[in-house]
């Protein structure tokens, strides 16, 4: 019975631990929400060129859908050095529970709106929107690491018949911040 005691009580420590280790480690939710929405906008702005499949124009409007995504984090792969840190992956696991709203914090280049229907359609938009439109996008919650000079986030950009999915790595240069690696998990 002694065992028992001991056992339970080395485990509750060592989860205690491994919680308090967790959340130290994590930068504070200001830095977080500030940076997720920059590693976004920079995301996106550097997709809006005008090519085939790339997400639209600076001249064109964007729509993104207003509320996180689940993330599929589970299907990251584990082979990314410096992105797939247990830390991370915790941190990816709890924070993408539960859906969060976006804000009008982006910085892109062009008009953006929010879409309040991840089924939303392009018929959906008002003819103006749908002339300058390009489809929609949406994102999971950006994860970071310890000192938030890398990101990793899921998103998806759904054009009518066309689409794909990402995992996008980003890292933190010179004060910018850049994609340094992109998987596709799906394209149609």
């Amino acid at each position: 019975m002694v065992w028992l005691k001991r056992t339970s009580l080395f485990i509750s420590v060592f989860l205690l631990a491994a919680a308090l280790s967790y959340w130290f480690w994590l930068p504070s939710a200001e830095v977080r929400e500030s940076e997720s929405y920059a590693a976004m906008s920079a995301f996106l702005s550097s997709g809006l060129t005008g090519e085939s499949h790339s997400l639209g124009s600076s001249h064109r409007l964007v729509v993104i859908y207003g509320v996180t995504s689940n993330g599929m984090f589970r299907l990251l792969p584990t082979n990314w050095s410096g992105f797939s840190s247990w830390p991370m992956r915790a941190d990816a696991t709890i924070r993408t529970l539960f859906p969060a709203r976006m804000e009008h914090k982006f910085n892109l280049p062009t008009q953006y709106i929010f879409s309040k229907d991840p089924s939303r359609t392009e018929s959906d938009l008002t003819e103006e929107q749908q002339r300058a439109g390009y489809g929609m996008i949406t994102f999971s919650k950006v994860i970071f690491n310890h000192d938030a000079t890398r990101a990793v986030f899921y998103t998806e950009h759904l054009c009518g018949l066309c689409g794909e999915g990402d995992f996008v790595a980003m890292e933190k240069r010179n004060g910018r911040w850049v994609v340094v690696n992109a998987r596709s998990t799906w394209v149609s």
